[in-house]
């Protein structure tokens, strides 16, 4: 492993090599820096002879001599230097030497952290997310450290989990170099407590992190309302030379970066400013893995359109009067459709139903964390769904339902079972109804997920069979339309997140958000699986076949029997045929032949058909 310094062409380079060296040193890694072309009149040749006078003097480096690219060696206790030309125009040439170099630990050094910096810019956005290592962005900026190296280090702390690695490092430097460290850190002005309450949160941060040696860091609250401003008043203070900040995993120079705290902190303070952020996990690096693969492979979205998308669907997601119509609407064609078992009116419903955008508002508040459009969309599904349950319940109330109480129809026992298959499907519709949403081109497609993806129907079937009394077929059908649901946002928050569409923040809502859906999407096919099937097909073994036509009557055939589930009990369907009506206790003998093969609860319905039969010929039942 090594210490991946990348130099900034425009800067003294007798000072980034202090900084390269001092940075290198205290993780005791070997150093390799990546030189750029120069600035101005400046050669790359002319920027290595100045590194290599700068290494030729430096009492720790011993130059080996022979022309570039042979590294500069040290003496056999001090770090091997290499250098390796890149081209910043090109990002891909830098990520080459860093995959090459295998570093643990990359630095950019910087003159100035500028939002107008093409170069910084192009590196967030295309190469530093990506990099799995700990990354260090150094401002180098306009003043001179007093002493070098750097005697008095200040080590911004915070709440968040990303200044751990900041603290742990600044450590290693301050005792490497025996300096001196610091730990700051900003409260907001709360009242007369707020300076206790600051201090109690810096001794967790530097516990946490440094373990017994915490004692030995000193300690700056500052009670401010402006994080920048209270650590740039803490490094005055403490006479600091040099200010550290941990920075959260994504973003480092990324888009959002220079509306942070620690890019205003730069803009704030003349101190050199390091800014350091902690490896990726394995998981974080599997991901970034993959989303190199999916921009290579899928189209993404441009900026336009995601900005687009996300009006869009916030707009249609709200609680309006608008929303409330097509829902109270749907909800009705699809009550009434399913009293009639009428597929095609309950089609119609489907296409009118609005509950599809609130959920893949959901999904997309996941993609790009969006917690303002995530409560939006979540409080307009809670009450859409409470608006469609209680319209049904109430249309099949005044309709007597529940006084004539007769048999649900079969599209209404088609929706009381829901399956794994049911989940799939319902993913699978999220993922074309998110990715149709995100390319203009594609809405054409949206009637058809609609359809795939029922979401009115279960709920208008629930609130029919709650005013029916079929408290099963109720329960059923809303877990059919809690399986969609769950499935469509997952499925629309991959799909939107393959095209393009992603947060730059890792952790906090988000992770558990997503985590919470993940479970439940579990925990759903567990329970589907186990789940007994209410008004469906329930097959029936041989052995109870074979001891119910023992048990008819003399002349009488099995014609056929079938078995159903219904609520806590099987219904078995026996068809006989004979010369004439059985007699009265031919379906109580099924009963005791079959229960103690079948057992649960058991009903036996018997019908008959009248059998004769005659022959010319033949034997008469041939």
């Amino acid at each position: 492993m090594a210490t991946v310094v990348l130099l900034d062409p425009e800067a003294s380079v007798a000072a980034q090599l202090r900084w390269a060296v001092w940075l290198a040193a205290a993780r005791d890694e070997p150093l390799t820096l990546l030189v750029p072309k120069g600035g101005g009149d400046r050669s790359r040749e002319r920027v290595r002879a100045e590194l290599r006078a700068a290494l030729l003097a430096d009492p720790a480096f011993a130059y080996a001599g022979g022309a570039d690219p042979d590294p500069a060696e040290v003496a056999p206790d001090g770090l091997r230097a290499q250098l390796v030309d890149v081209d910043l125009g090109a990002v891909d040439s830098v990520r080459a030497a860093l995959t090459a170099a295998g570093p643990a630990l990359f630095v950019v050094l910087r003159q100035q952290l500028d939002p107008r910096d093409e170069v910084a810019g192009r590196l967030g956005r295309e190469l530093l997310g990506r990099v799995p290592c700990a990354v260090a962005v150094v401002r180098l900026g306009d003043g001179e450290v007093a002493t070098w190296p750097p005697a008095r280090l200040l080590v911004a702390a915070s709440r968040g989990p990303h200044p751990r690695a900041a603290v742990t490092f600044a450590a290693k430097l301050a005792r490497r170099h025996d300096g001196a460290l610091v730990g700051a850190y900003v409260e907001p002005d709360i009242g007369g407590d707020a300076g206790d309450v600051g201090r109690g949160v810096l001794d967790r941060v530097l516990r946490r992190a440094l373990g017994d040696g915490a004692p030995q860091v000193g300690r700056e609250v500052v009670v401010a309302d402006v994080v920048e401003d209270g650590l740039a008043a803490a490094a005055e203070r403490v006479r600091a030379d040099v200010v550290l900040c941990g920075v959260p995993r994504p973003g480092m120079l990324g888009p959002r970066f220079h509306g942070t705290a620690p890019a205003r902190l730069c803009r704030r303070t003349k101190l050199p400013v390091v800014l350091l952020r902690d490896a990726l996990p394995l998981g974080g690096r599997l991901r970034r893995a993959i989303e190199e693969r999916l921009v290579r492979v899928v189209p993404q979205v441009e900026r336009e359109v995601r900005v687009e998308l996300a009006d869009r669907v916030q707009s249609s997601s709200a609680w309006t009067f608008d929303f409330v119509a097509l829902l109270s609407l749907a909800t009705a064609i699809a009550a009434l459709g399913l009293l009639q078992d009428s597929a095609a009116v309950i089609i119609g419903a489907m296409l009118i139903a609005p509950l599809m955008t609130p959920i893949l508002g959901v999904g997309l508040a996941l993609a790009h964390g969006n917690r303002r459009l995530a409560g939006l969309a979540w409080r307009s599904i809670v009450r859409g769904v409470a608006t469609a349950y209680a319209l049904a319940l109430l249309l099949g109330l005044l309709l007597g339902i529940g006084d004539a109480a007769p048999p649900p129809t079969g599209q209404m026992l088609a929706r009381g079972w829901p399956g794994v298959s049911d989940l799939l499907v319902a993913f699978v519709s999220g993922l074309a109804a998110a990715y149709a949403n995100s390319r203009p081109g594609l809405v054409a497609a949206l009637p058809g997920v609609a359809i795939a993806a029922a979401l009115v129907p279960p709920i208008a079937t629930s609130g029919l069979a709650t005013a029916a009394g079929q408290w099963e077929l109720a329960y059923g059908a809303m877990l059919l339309f809690v399986v969609n649901m769950v499935a469509i946002v997952l499925a629309a928050s991959l799909s939107l997140w393959a095209v393009g569409v992603r947060s730059q923040r890792e952790g906090g809502w988000l992770r558990h958000v997503g985590t919470a859906f993940t479970v439940a999407t579990l925990a759903l096919v567990v329970h589907l699986v186990q789940r007994t099937h209410v008004g469906g097909a329930v097959p029936l073994p041989q052995s109870a076949v074979g001891a119910a036509r023992a048990a008819l009557p003399t002349g009488f055939v099995l014609a056929g029997m079938t078995a159903e589930q219904a609520e806590g009990h099987l219904v078995v369907h026996a068809t006989i045929a004979g010369p004439g009506q059985p007699p009265p206790a031919a379906a109580a003998a099924l009963l005791d032949v079959l229960a103690p093969l079948l057992t649960q609860p058991l009903r036996v319905d018997l019908d008959y058909a009248w059998r004769a039969s005659a022959g010319a010929g033949v034997p008469a039942g041939r």
